[in-house]
């Protein structure tokens, strides 16, 4: 194996284990915590509520990487995403993400490091394999962070991310 190919081994693995061994366990929890009056709750009309928040990251996760990365076709329906107030329950989104979340890893264990460079026209945005993957995590750490501090505020709770972590 090429020093370039060991390299996008490593960086594959290091982006997938943000998202899937990271970042997904703490919108699990964070949508366990999560009353169902809670999830569609707007502060105001500027914000989003965590419902709208969760199918946003489902529709840019399968439009990035479904669709831009493995060729699938482009279901995404952005407005959707947005204008939703109580489409679905916490129970259905979370079997909804589960089974994105499947999806994707399958995906990502299938794309080879000489892939990274291709480049992808996904959303109107010329970037590469690799562009769109780093994309997608930094998204997702993005609004998870936002449903993160909505569930803090709503529940008044330390959601413990760090509770197996020596951060001294």
């Amino acid at each position: 194996m090429t020093p370039e190919n060991e390299l996008g081994r490593e960086v594959l693995k290091e982006l997938g284990a943000r998202l899937f061994d990271e970042f997904w366990p703490r919108l699990d929890k964070c949508l366990v915590l999560c009353c169902e009056d809670q999830l569609w709750y707007r502060p105001n009309e500027s914000c989003n509520s965590i419902g709208n928040l969760v199918l946003h990251l489902e529709g840019n996760l399968r439009q990035w990487v479904l669709h831009g990365v493995a060729g699938a076709e482009d279901v995404r329906q952005r407005k959707f995403e947005f204008a939703s107030s109580g489409a679905y329950s916490t129970e259905e989104l979370k079997q909804r993400m589960g089974l994105l979340k499947s999806e994707l890893q399958e995906v990502w264990e299938s794309v080879q490091p000489e892939w990274l460079s291709n480049k992808r026209l996904i959303q109107g945005f010329e970037t590469s394999v690799l562009g769109a993957l780093i994309h997608v995590v930094e998204h997702f750490s993005y609004h998870l962070g936002q449903i993160s501090l909505m569930i803090k505020m709503l529940q008044n709770t330390d959601l413990k991310f760090y509770e197996n972590h020596q951060l001294d």
